[in-house]
């Protein structure tokens, strides 16, 4: 999968890091303008989890970032047909909460961590 990736008008570079018993892909805009880390567990049918997600801070408010979680979406949903959703957790309920409720993502409890996840693949649900 590592390679150049056109999304929505805008250029990513996908870089593919795998490691003994997980797969990490980073997803970059070509100019540098933000980044996502995506964690996948290899062989296991798991919903891949949003490590890290950065956008410069002078693009930022601009859409970059909604944008490049779009891209981080459309990635996973061509990475394999037993992909459900994506997962990641919310460290505090604060602004990146309501960001990510408003991208669609939902609360899901486990334990004493707020995780959020967000289907992507409805047909294979």
């Amino acid at each position: 999968m590592p390679g150049r990736f056109e999304f929505e008008g805008e250029t990513y570079i996908l870089h593919n890091n795998e490691e003994d018993d997980a797969g990490v892909i980073t997803v970059m805009h070509v100019d540098g303008i933000s980044f996502a880390r995506i964690f996948f567990l290899i062989g296991e049918n798991a919903d891949p989890i949003i490590c890290s997600v950065s956008v410069a801070e002078k693009y930022r408010r601009k859409g970059y970032g909604t944008k490049l979680l779009r891209c981080v979406e459309e990635v996973c949903r061509r990475g394999g047909d037993r992909l459900y959703g994506l997962r990641l957790i919310v460290e505090e309920p604060d602004w990146r909460h309501e960001w990510y409720q408003r991208l669609g993502f939902a609360d899901n409890f486990h334990g004493s961590r707020l995780w959020m996840q967000k289907y992507i693949n409805k047909e294979t649900k």
